[in-house]
């Protein structure tokens, strides 16, 4: 009589799960690496800051004058897209004092001129 052939398949080898599993088990055991909780960096101080100086002057001058800065600043504003017009107005008073020399010679000339008459 010939032997009887099983069947059934062998077991499958799992001699290399055990590795895989243990593997598994340090990786779920080992601690959470710590999360980063550094404090939020600290505002800087006002000396770091170095905002302008703002301040606020009162001139009477003509309503022309005044007019006409107002529209330089929005005209300048408008171009611009929208630069604040704090900053705009402290270019043109600044470009004006650039101008000091110039405007006290015509002012002192309308003056001689005016008393000439």
């Amino acid at each position: 009589m010939t032997a009887r052939r099983s069947l059934t398949p062998p077991p499958p080898d799992m001699s290399g799960l055990a590795d895989d599993f243990g593997r598994m088990r340090k990786m779920r055991e080992a601690p959470a690496p710590a999360p980063d909780v550094s404090p939020p960096p600290a505002p800087p101080s006002p000396e770091e800051v170095q905002a302008p100086e703002m301040t606020r002057r009162s001139w009477y001058v003509t309503r022309e004058s005044a007019d006409t800065l107002r529209a330089a600043v929005d005209e300048v504003h408008r171009r611009t897209r929208g630069i604040p017009k704090h900053v705009i107005a402290s270019a043109l008073f600044t470009a004006a004092a650039a101008n000091a020399d110039a405007v006290a010679r015509a002012l002192l000339a309308e003056i001689t001129a005016d008393i000439g008459e």
